[in-house]
């Protein structure tokens, strides 16, 4: 009898210690940097489903304009996508628009739409003059789909030029800078932050399948431009405040 006894209070105490949550981040910027980051959904036959990551950048009126990975809409723009807080089945999803997208001449960008009540934090954008080779980046994603992760990693190379491996795949790697950070489908569209300036200064968009090299980042002062050119029509009108698994493309 008191063996059983010893039995169940030992099962008891294991089955109090499941429910024990990990605790959010410490640091101020990372637990802002955590809530301002949003699990991507498309609906295709009637269900949702993930395929990327994006970032609240800037607050507009009645919502937030998110960023991420133009792969992850090309081809897709006239299906509908939402946004979670996590890759949780019991969360709902939160319609977004998509305001415009690139996946070509050198842009794998988009912007989002999100019309929400609630509030977020939003991540500056910046560029990445502002990181050197070996400065360390913070990135928040949903890579694989399992849940919010959060990752510490360094800039690894400087913007990749033209050569025999980055000419075979310029929508990955050309003009791109590398990021030794972990990931994996699902990463892409997430922002790559400088640890110092805490501005976005790339998206992550790539990795080469079984290759034990980092991540293809896409510096950010190409969003700039990608923002103000004309030729990439917004699909919504323009939102007041608005200006002007393994990874192959990364979904």
């Amino acid at each position: 009898m008191r063996k059983l006894l010893v039995l169940v209070l030992s099962f008891g105490l294991f089955a109090s210690t499941l429910f024990a949550e990990v605790k959010p981040p410490r640091g101020k910027f990372e637990r802002k940097f955590e809530n301002a980051t949003f699990a991507l959904y498309v609906e295709q036959n009637g269900e949702n489903h993930f395929t990327c990551s994006a970032t609240a950048y800037q607050k507009i009126k009645g919502g937030y304009l998110l960023l991420s990975a133009g792969h992850c809409i090309d081809g897709r723009d006239q299906l509908k996508f939402s946004v979670k807080t996590d890759v949780d089945d019991s969360l709902p999803a939160m319609p977004v628009k998509v305001v415009k997208y690139a996946f070509q001449d050198g842009y794998d960008f988009s912007i989002l739409e999100f019309d929400t009540k609630d509030k977020y934090p939003t991540i500056q954008i910046g560029n990445e003059s502002e990181v050197a080779i070996g400065d360390k980046i913070e990135n928040v994603s949903f890579a694989l789909g399992v849940a919010k992760q959060f990752y510490w990693g360094y800039v690894a190379t400087a913007i990749l030029r033209p050569n025999k491996a980055t000419n075979s795949a310029p929508n990955l790697l050309l003009d791109h800078f590398l990021a030794d950070v972990d990931g994996a489908g699902g990463s892409s569209g997430s922002a790559i932050v400088s640890a110092k300036s805490h501005h976005i200064v790339g998206i992550l968009v790539s990795g080469v399948s079984g290759a034990q090299i980092g991540f293809g980042i896409m510096p950010m002062s190409k969003f700039y431009s990608f923002r103000a050119n004309p030729i990439y029509t917004d699909h919504t009108s323009t939102p007041t405040g608005y200006s002007g698994p393994g990874l192959s493309h990364g979904h």
